[in-house]
């Protein structure tokens, strides 16, 4: 099960062999952040070129040089020659004059509309300001941006390649391409991007947070942690960086180095929502730990958050798992009516419902979890056991 929340990406594992009552191996949903889900392009200052992704949060516009030789051209349209009068002349049109005082002008229009969420505006001013000169490195990183924003990755990767193209020392665009490709699961692309924007910017915390990212994605667990401690090393305020390491710490079975990372993430910063959930998830450790201690980050979660469905989800299981069925009916019923085309959801939602003698409803439940997936095995069970006792 995967839910987009906020500036995350989140991805639900759930044991394929549950049984269809007891939900002891229901497993929690686990939070990683993606690098860059809200860019938002600032106004440039009057003496800089700008937008960029500044990684899990709000990517921020760094001053950059335009590229060498890219300034504006004076050329004059060329005009057609004589020809005799029985004769027609074809002549060519002339090359449009690169504008890079309008193309600034629309970029930063594009810049604000993006501010204030306007991503379809925005992209139609990049654009434009693309037309007006088409060797402005920084409106095809911003259009990418944009592209990004409305979930058009591959477009994003078409238009930053054009930025990096124009730019080759566009480090903030070989970062925010990356992003694209982490974003389309290209995970290698995501790195070489990753790697080449640090070897530009070395100092830039976010970059080794994002090699991370892509190291985690190719399952390079070691070495993405590696990657999160230099982030933290350079930025010892980047809560996504502490968030990722407990990520990866908990997969690898450190729940107390886990749990550790994500305290201080909360600490940095206290609306961290993956982070309560994560927290909560290795205080649970796998059924092993105190439950009600794991319910505690979750019901700080709702609280900021509270139609978010992964917390929701959570609140759910690990109810369910303290015996309080009404409780995580409550809960899972909220996370069936904002995300009820999700199977996994509606097959817990329908177990707290066979444990609060809901039949009906849990049958109804399973069913649609076999609409949506016609080989579950679980739902099958629990439906013929749920039948049976008709």
């Amino acid at each position: 099960m995967k839910l987009i929340v906020y500036s995350v990406i989140v991805t639900v594992l759930l044991a394929a062999s549950a049984p269809p009552v007891s939900t002891a191996e229901q497993q929690p949903a686990v939070q990683t952040e993606k690098p860059a889900a809200t860019p938002q392009p600032e106004p440039s200052p009057p003496s800089a070129q700008t937008p960029a992704v500044l990684p899990s949060a709000a990517p921020v516009d760094s001053t950059v040089s335009p590229p060498a030789g890219q300034a504006p051209s004076a050329e004059k349209p060329a005009g057609g020659k004589e020809t005799p009068a029985v004769e027609t002349a074809t002549v060519t049109a002339a090359p449009k004059p690169l504008d890079r005082k309008e193309a600034e002008k629309l970029k930063d229009e594009g810049n604000e509309l993006f501010n204030k969420g306007k991503i379809d505006d925005s992209i139609i001013a990049y654009k434009k300001a693309i037309e007006a000169d088409s060797t402005y490195a920084f409106a095809y990183n911003n259009l990418g941006i944009a592209l990004y924003e409305a979930a058009d990755y591959r477009g994003s990767v078409d238009n930053l390649r054009k930025a990096i193209i124009l730019d080759p020392g566009y480090g903030k665009a070989y970062n925010n391409i990356g992003n694209a490709f982490l974003a389309l699961g290209e995970f290698n692309s995501a790195l070489v991007s990753y790697e080449q924007s640090s070897k530009l910017e070395p100092d830039f915390a976010q970059k080794y947070n994002n090699i991370g990212n892509a190291l985690y994605g190719l399952g390079l667990l070691d070495s993405a942690a590696v990657a999160y401690k230099k982030a933290i090393d350079l930025d010892s305020k980047s809560a996504s960086a502490y968030n990722n390491l407990g990520v990866v710490l908990m997969e690898k079975g450190d729940m107390k180095g886990a749990a550790d990372n994500f305290r201080d993430a909360i600490r940095i910063d206290s609306r961290h929502i993956g982070a309560y959930v994560n927290l909560g998830v290795a205080i649970y450790d796998n059924g092993k730990g105190d439950i009600k201690r794991a319910l505690e980050p979750l019901k700080k979660a709702v609280r900021y958050e509270p139609d978010n469905v992964l917390v929701l989800y959570n609140l759910g299981l690990f109810s369910l798992q303290d015996g309080d069925a009404k409780e995580a009916v409550k809960h899972l019923r909220k996370a069936a009516d904002i995300a009820g085309d999700d199977p996994d959801l509606l097959y817990l939602f329908g177990l707290s419902l066979i444990e609060t003698n809901r039949s009906r409803e849990a049958l109804m439940n399973f069913e649609k979890v076999l609409q949506i997936e016609p080989d579950n095995e679980n739902a099958k069970k629990a439906l013929e056991m749920v039948q049976s006792k008709k």
